[in-house]
């Protein structure tokens, strides 16, 4: 069973039918969610080129091409479609393959690993919270399949974290 085969069939009734203008509060989700998405892929480039750890930087053109780029395509096509102006784009970053950067000039593996962890917690709350909002049956899709996108991701991530023991945890709690 493939869960967004089971959310499109889900919601492909409501989709196909006659859509009603996106409300201020839809545009202005999508809009801001893409300016977001936009400015994070940029860094995950710059990350990208300066970490150290093979796995991570794998794991880094993994999210920045196949989750985040998609994210970005889904949001572009959506509200173009609806005459939605697009946010500016700040300027590319060019792939480099691995810099090596004088230390205290870039982040640790360890910095970015959890840097792109909060990402993906606030990606996930931000997509859920906007999921909600939404009216439109094709806004709520689409803001389904990017909650999805993100926590498959970070349900993938986060071993490597623990593997490598990038993740921060919380002291154990003693009454």
């Amino acid at each position: 069973m493939n869960l967004f085969e089971v959310l499109k069939d889900s919601f492909a009734p409501l989709v196909d039918g006659e859509k009603p203008p996106l409300h201020v509060g839809e545009a202005f989700h999508m809009w801001a969610y893409l300016a977001g998405s936009e400015e994070t892929m940029r860094c995950e480039g710059v990350f990208e080129n300066v970490v150290s750890d093979p796995e991570l930087r794998e794991k880094l053109h993994e999210l920045r091409i196949e989750i985040h780029g998609t994210i970005i395509e889904d949001l572009k096509e959506l509200l173009l479609k609806e005459g939605v102006e697009l946010p500016p784009e700040s300027e590319s970053i060019p792939q480099l393959g691995s810099v090596d950067v004088p230390f205290g000039a870039r982040p640790t593996d360890a910095q970015v690993a959890n840097l792109i962890m909060f990402n993906l917690n606030q990606g996930i709350d931000y997509a859920s919270r906007y999921l909600t909002n939404s009216l439109r049956a094709d806004v709520a899709y689409l803001f389904v399949k990017i909650f999805m996108k993100k926590v498959t991701f970070a349900a993938t991530f986060k071993p490597l974290m623990i593997k490598n023991g990038w993740l921060k945890t919380p002291p154990p709690y003693h009454k």
